[in-house]
């Protein structure tokens, strides 16, 4: 795999973890889409971390990739990284000093770079994770058809929903329901064992877990990175008054702030310890 990280603990997650690696094995294409904070990402990670090794070192990870030429060129620089024999013919990797190959990189058109991926995907057999895509314009869902259909290379899209204004152009790839994911809120009973594992490892203080339990549920909606963000941010002096949780100020702090980063993105101070 081109992107590696440590894989989170998935709690509820049983039955869509199934699904991507039924997609994963099967060789079809997915997009995962769900509000902010409802782990997408981490299901990917944790669905790609369970499959043959195999399947691994050909997960292509593309992530926040805007444009055309943008996405081609860390496309065609993970390929390098696998030592793709497509791209090692063409750079002539086993010379190149990875400064070297980003100058080379940076000076290739972006039809030179289309070509050289379509030729690699096609001759070996990839699969290509795009998260946090912005709605795709008429020219990227037109590249992504050519991975998906020429190329033979399943894509992995993840999105905050389905429609176009949501994923642009690239409704038209995904128009079938069979191709979605929805990820939504855990069930009560997953939602407590996560947030009882954020406790567990020291991230919340309070005299009276079972009742800052109850508000920070209902407070996330029951997304699993509203409850680990809510916990973290729980620890702090001006979030607590007389062993209560200040639920209003904890659900205000995180869509400020949390919703507005990628989705199971941590600042450094709010990290979970067995998260990446």
């Amino acid at each position: 795999m081109t992107a590696t990280r440590a894989v989170a603990t998935l709690f509820g997650r049983e039955r869509e973890t199934r699904r991507v690696l039924q997609a994963i094995h099967r060789r079809e294409s997915l997009l995962i889409w769900g509000p902010a904070g409802a782990g997408k990402s981490a299901l990917l990670h944790g669905a790609i971390a369970a499959a043959p090794y195999r399947i691994r070192a050909r997960c292509i990870w593309i992530d926040g990739a805007k444009g055309r030429k943008q996405i081609l060129r860390q496309i065609v620089g993970a390929l390098h990284q696998c030592r793709d024999g497509a791209i090692s013919g063409v750079t002539g990797w086993n010379s190149y000093e990875d400064s070297e190959f980003q100058r080379w990189l940076a000076r290739q058109t972006s039809r030179g770079l289309g070509g050289l991926a379509a030729e690699a995907l096609r001759d070996t057999g990839y699969w290509l994770v795009l998260d946090h895509f912005p709605p795709a314009t008429h020219a990227m869902a037109r590249l992504l058809s050519d991975f998906m259909r020429r190329c033979k290379t399943p894509v992995y899209l993840t999105a905050r929903g389905h429609s176009r204004k949501e994923i642009g152009d690239a409704w038209k790839l995904y128009w079938n329901h069979e191709r979605w994911l929805e990820l939504g809120p855990l069930t009560e009973s997953a939602a407590k064992e996560l947030f009882d594992s954020c406790s567990q490892a020291g991230w919340l203080d309070a005299r009276d877990l079972e009742k800052a339990r109850m508000e920070i549920l209902r407070a996330s909606g029951k997304i699993p990175g509203a409850i680990r963000a809510m916990c973290a941010l729980a620890r702090e002096p001006r979030f607590q008054a007389g062993g209560r949780i200040k639920t209003r100020l904890l659900r205000t702090e995180y869509l400020i702030g949390f919703e507005s980063k990628q989705d199971g993105i941590f600042p450094d101070s709010h990290a979970p310890r067995s998260q990446p």
